[in-house]
């Protein structure tokens, strides 16, 4: 087989000597490309530049929606449920005087209508203050979150009590988002958490739905993760492309796949789907095909010279 030219010195240049990735300037050289999109490279180049590939198993994909979540401190929840416990225990207190001292009175045994309004005016006081703290919790902590306050002996406040679990608020990517929240969701590292409810407010920065989860980990109070919303019931069949396989030019994502010994062709992908370091694709790249994980920037940049590196298959 003709020799063309040796594998592009620019790639070697850019990648080898200056450690440049060739996406970079790829992206802003939207002339630059040939329309072809087919390199060839002989194995022994292909070895010699570090090239590898690797195939791509089919995955399973339910197309979701970045959730960004946080660790809460509990000392606020736990500090209004130990106020309500005590504003609890006052409105009863009150409330049986009052009725003691209203029963003493009705039976004329000498208790004056001044010292029954009095009690009957703590008693008042007390069940407003019980009100305050009961609005102040849905607004901060929702219905859900309300009640296990409200309750004595609690599993699930209980748990956040004594450590065994943690509450977590995690708020969808997308103000649209309107799908039902689900009710275990991942959160790395093998652990799972599970919904509460939805949070009262929404976060300030996105504007977007916000939920509670509860979560038996281990994570720092303020811990900072990412986890995935569903936004549709919908399984999808296709692969999972890592980030490093990706190429950038002229505002699309592509990725180069073997279809010969010596020959490479460059397609283009979606980035609708991001998932795991990477992005799950649908189309385009089906699985069985063997991807470029490792010089992606080398071939592009043969491409783009308008050589291939031909030669023997050894």
């Amino acid at each position: 087989m003709k020799h063309h030219s040796r594998f592009s010195w620019l790639a070697i240049l850019l990648t080898g000597v200056l450690g440049i990735p060739l996406g970079v300037f790829a992206a802003g050289s939207p002339s630059a490309a040939p329309a072809a999109m087919q390199v060839t490279v002989a194995g022994k180049v292909q070895r010699a530049s570090g090239i590898e590939v690797t195939r791509l198993p089919a995955v399973r994909y339910r197309p979701q929606v970045t959730g960004y979540g946080q660790v809460l401190d509990l000392t606020p929840l736990l500090t209004l449920r130990a106020q309500w416990q005590a504003d609890e225990a006052a409105l009863f207190a009150a409330e049986q005087e009052y009725l003691r001292l209203k029963g003493l009175n009705r039976h004329g045994r000498n208790i004056s209508v001044k010292r029954l309004q009095a009690a009957r005016a703590v008693w008042q006081s007390a069940r407003a203050q019980v009100a305050v703290l009961r609005v102040r919790a849905l607004q901060h902590w929702g219905s859900i979150l309300a009640r296990w306050l409200e309750s004595r002996g609690n599993p699930g406040l209980d748990g956040l009590a004594d450590g065994r679990r943690q509450l977590l608020r995690i708020s969808a990517s997308q103000a649209s988002y309107r799908v039902k929240p689900p009710v275990h969701i991942e959160i790395g590292g093998g652990a799972r958490a599970t919904l509460v409810s939805v949070a009262p407010r929404v976060n300030p920065e996105i504007q977007a739905p916000t939920y509670f989860y509860l979560a038996e980990s281990a994570m720092p109070v303020g811990f900072q993760f990412t986890a995935g919303f569903p936004v549709s019931q919908k399984v999808l069949t296709g692969v999972r492309i890592p980030g490093a396989a990706v190429i950038w030019y002229a505002g699309a994502a592509w990725v180069y796949v073997r279809t010969s010994a010596t020959g490479f062709e460059r397609r283009r992908i979606t980035t609708r789907y991001p998932d795991a370091g990477g992005w799950f694709v649908p189309a385009g790249v089906p699985p069985g095909e063997q991807l470029v994980t490792q010089g992606a920037e080398l071939l592009f940049a043969d491409e783009f010279s308008g050589h291939s590196s031909g030669g023997g298959g050894g």
